[in-house]
């Protein structure tokens, strides 16, 4: 249709079945009488950049309201369809539901606009009858006067009135031939207030549709097209994730609440290698280039002399950060060689805008790794064995401290925490705190107090994985990461990758030990295959899943 919003009458749904979204179009709809009569949907453009749509309401079967929010403009778009043959009962109740729309749209403070299928021609009828019945619903046997009365109420006017249509189009918007005679009719109106801006009124027949009804075009002026992007954007709102308030949620913030708080950093300033005197130069410069003008000459000569030295004053900063960073690295190769090369990975960074380049012994020894990882290896044994009828099962129960705590072994410390801040270190801490106060519980010795809490911390650590495996559900926690962008060997150019709790991955690993011991059994019978210390792609892993019938609701997954 071409158009950002459309009002559509006689929809005839009645089941509240319908598509809601289409060709970038949403789709709101009341629910009609019958299959056969009635109905009103309201079709707006979703990625709309200069209006907001919001507020639909359901006044009744046939009409239904929605807010239209443009810069400084708000309009509250009522859609009405008034049947010509609906019973007495019917027809109330669709007057009543446009006064409840009306009133609604006067209380927000909102420009009104009526659209749809009213089944009469308001021009048709006299201002003599019009001035008797406006202002007053008079429900008389004159079912036209008593829709003209309801709508002139309401100060509105029909927009098609301040325009003139072409003579081969004219301004009927129904027709429909009964016995022979074709008869022709105005029933679809667009009624806005007097005060209300309208670009155009056209009224042309619906492409690609098979209907007795013609389409009204109103172009209306958006809100100025700045100012409604900038409360688009105030508007928007960003979700806070909500405490998780079950057993698992409640025990995982016991465990995130006992990790202490890193310490806030900030970061310098990115120009902080400026001294001050080349600020101050700076700042002479910029006042004599607001008046070099006004000077002639001389102005032009002395802004020349002024850059000149603010320039030799940056390259006199620039070569004091270079031999800086090379003191801070070399009073760190012996202590720390490590760090040094970072500081000076950062400076290289810095001066060039790009990371530093691998060597080529470094290139070629990755490559080899890659290749040999890759390569194809002819199978040292049996040939792989075809469907078996003997299943494998994979252990499914509660896991135990013993083992929770050498599922941890594998886990290296040093590695970036989850959103919560869980490391890797603070398990192991515990997991040792753990084992020292049973071992000192043990010799009857006394437990000190930050053993004693260590301890605390791996016993709720425990009790987390064991009700995750006990239940079958993880804390809300463990949907979220951290997203990290790591910068590649070209510049500009990053890739993401996820940093997830602690814990989910000290989950992971229980049931990776229980896959490894099925895996490594089948390696051990057929002399191939995936296993402990075995390095294969994840697809020949699946491969020996689907083959052998490794039963369990586990899949192979790595920590």
């Amino acid at each position: 249709m071409g158009v950002d919003i459309a009002v559509l009458t006689e929809t005839k749904l009645n089941h509240g079945r319908h598509t809601t979204f289409r060709f970038g179009y949403s789709v709101c709809a009341s629910v009609a009488r019958s299959s056969s009569q009635g109905g009103v949907a309201v079709v707006f453009n979703r990625f709309g950049d200069r209006f907001n749509m919001n507020l639909f309401r359901v006044w009744g079967p046939d009409v239904a309201s929605i807010a239209l929010t443009s810069g400084r403009r708000k309009l509250m778009l009522v859609g009405v369809y008034i049947s010509p043959t609906a019973e007495k009962e019917v027809y109330e109740a669709t007057i009543e539901g446009i006064y409840k729309a009306v009133a609604l749209a006067v209380e927000e403070r909102m420009e009104l606009v009526v659209m749809g299928d009213i089944n009469v021609d308001l021009r048709s009828i006299t201002n003599s009858r019009l001035d008797i019945l406006q202002g007053v619903l008079q429900l008389q046997d004159d079912r036209r006067s008593a829709t003209v009365g309801a709508l002139s109420s309401l100060g509105l006017e029909d927009t098609g009135q301040r325009f003139r249509q072409r003579k081969r189009t004219g301004i009927l918007t129904w027709s429909q031939s009964r016995k022979g005679k074709r008869v022709r009719s105005v029933c679809d109106y667009v009624l806005m207030e007097p005060a209300s801006p309208v670009l155009t009124h056209r009224i042309r027949w619906v492409p690609g549709c098979s209907t007795d009804h013609r389409m009204v075009y109103v172009d209306i002026p958006a809100g100025d097209v700045k100012l409604h992007r900038k409360r688009k954007w105030r508007l928007q709102r960003w979700p806070i994730p909500q405490r998780d308030t079950t057993k698992l949620g409640k025990l995982f913030g016991t465990i995130k609440d006992a990790v202490p708080k890193p310490e806030q950093v900030h970061a310098d300033p990115p120009n902080d290698w400026i001294s001050d005197h080349t600020w101050e130069r700076m700042h002479a410069k910029a006042l004599i280039r607001r008046q070099r003008k006004h000077l002639g000459s001389e102005g032009r000569k002395a802004y020349q002399m002024r850059k000149r030295k603010v320039e030799s004053s940056i390259q006199e900063d620039r070569n004091r950060r270079i031999a800086d960073t090379l003191e801070k690295a070399e009073a760190m190769i012996d202590s720390d060689p490590k760090r040094s090369f970072q500081v000076l990975a950062t400076w290289y960074k810095r001066r060039s805008g790009v990371n530093l380049p691998l060597a080529r012994c470094e290139m070629t020894e990755l490559a080899d790794e890659f290749a040999e990882l890759y390569a194809e290896e002819p199978s040292p044994g049996i040939p792989l064995r075809g469907e078996v009828g003997i299943g494998w099962d994979i252990p499914d129960d509660i896991p135990d401290e013993v083992e929770i705590r050498r599922a941890l072994g594998p886990m290296r410390r040093g590695k970036a925490p989850g959103p919560s801040g869980i490391r890797v270190d603070h398990l192991k801490d515990w997991a040792a705190s753990f084992e020292k106060g049973t071992s000192l519980e043990n010799e009857g010795m006394e437990i000190p107090e930050d053993v004693q809490e260590g301890a605390l911390h791996w016993f709720l650590v425990v009790g987390l994985v064991q009700d995750i495996f006990r239940l079958g559900r993880v804390p809300t926690a463990f949907r979220h990461s951290t997203l990290v962008l790591v910068p590649k060997q070209e510049r500009t150019k990053y890739r993401g990758i996820a940093l997830l709790e602690v814990v989910y991955k000290l989950c992971s690993s229980v049931i990776n030990r229980r896959l490894n011991k099925i895996l490594g059994g089948i390696k051990e019978s057929t002399d191939s295959g995936w296993g402990e210390g075995v390095r294969r792609p994840l697809s020949t892993a699946n491969s020996w899943r689907r083959r052998h019938g490794l039963k369990g609701r586990y899949s192979s997954m790595s920590s």
